[in-house]
């Protein structure tokens, strides 16, 4: 099997009022809303690789491989989609997930008065 390769991009969100607690854990559904604004000046790129010759996901944010629980949470989080696959050849693979923040608009970010 060939590799298959997504990439998504999205600006970051800054909440102001955040949400208290959560409807459904498994999910991270969040019990009420909040307040919150996009920053259109920065962006973040995702990544994903899958790949039958990988044998086990990675994942990488700017370049540092994570461990730990950042890693278990994003592996739980693929362990879920390739659940939904059925016969498709992408269940048995394993994948490389790319994070990268792109701060080249960063300098030209207006500085607001308080």
């Amino acid at each position: 099997m060939s590799d298959s390769v997504a990439t998504a991009v999205a600006h970051p969100n800054i909440a102001f009022i955040k949400y208290w607690g959560n409807r459904d854990d498994s999910l991270r559904l969040p019990a009420n809303g909040s307040i919150s604004m996009n920053l259109g000046a920065l962006e973040t790129r995702t990544t994903v690789v899958f790949s039958s010759a990988y044998r086990s996901d990675r994942v990488s944010v700017n370049g540092s491989l994570s461990e730990g629980e950042s890693l278990i949470r994003v592996v739980h989080f693929m362990d879920r989609i390739r659940s939904r696959l059925g016969k498709n050849a992408l269940r048995k693979s394993r994948a490389e997930i790319i994070f990268r923040l792109e701060p080249a608009l960063l300098p030209q970010l207006p500085l607001l008065p308080l």
